[in-house]
C-alpha cells in the first residue's frame, strides 16, 4: 500500500512494526567487523573498512615494505568487502529489495556492435 493511502492508524501502526524491525540495528552495525589474514599479517576492518586492528608475525615483518603494504592493503579491501556483504545481510530484512536495487545497479542491455560495410574498396587499401 502506497504511504499516501494510508490512514493516520495505519501509518502509527506501521511506524511501531518498523520500530521494532529495527530495534538495536545501529548496534548490530556497529559490531561488525571482519578479518582477513595470510602470510603472516592479519587485518581487522570495521562495517566502514576502516583499519581498526593489524597482526603481524615475525615472517612477515622480514618481508619487503612494498610487499608488506601491499598485502596490507589487499587484506584490508578483503576484509572490507566481507564486513560490507554483512552489514547488508544485517540490513536486508529491514530494507529488503529496496536496499538491493541501491546498491546492485542493473545490468544494462548489450548493444550489438555495428555491422561494418567493407564492401567499398578503399584507395588506400589497393597497391598501385
Amino acid at each position: 500500500m502506497a504511504p499516501a493511502t494510508l490512514t493516520i492508524d495505519e501509518l502509527i501502526a506501521a511506524s511501531a512494526a518498523l520500530d521494532d524491525r529495527a530495534d538495536g540495528l545501529l548496534d548490530r552495525l556497529a559490531r561488525i567487523t571482519a578479518r582477513a589474514t595470510e602470510h603472516g599479517i592479519s587485518v581487522t576492518v570495521n562495517l566502514d573498512g576502516q583499519l581498526i586492528g593489524l597482526d603481524l608475525t615475525d615472517a612477515a615483518l622480514r618481508l619487503a615494505p612494498t610487499h608488506l603494504a601491499s598485502e596490507i592493503h589487499r587484506l584490508t579491501l578483503q576484509a572490507s568487502a566481507t564486513a560490507l556483504a554483512e552489514g547488508i545481510t544485517t540490513l536486508e530484512p529491514l530494507a529488503g529489495d529496496e536496499l538491493l536495487q541501491l546498491l546492485v545497479p542493473p545490468v544494462p542491455e548489450p548493444t550489438p556492435a555495428p555491422v561494418e560495410d567493407f564492401s567499398a574498396i578503399e584507395s588506400w587499401a589497393v597497391p598501385r
